[in-house]
C-alpha cells in the first residue's frame, strides 16, 4: 500500500509539472 501511495503521488506530481508545462506553452503562444 504504502509502495502504491508513493507511485500515485509521482504519478500526481508528474501530471501537475506537464499541466503547468503546457500551461506555460499556451500562455507563451497566447
Amino acid at each position: 500500500m504504502i509502495i502504491f501511495s508513493r507511485n500515485a503521488l509521482v504519478m500526481e506530481i508528474k501530471n501537475q509539472l506537464v499541466g503547468s508545462a503546457k500551461l506555460k506553452k499556451l500562455l507563451r503562444v497566447g
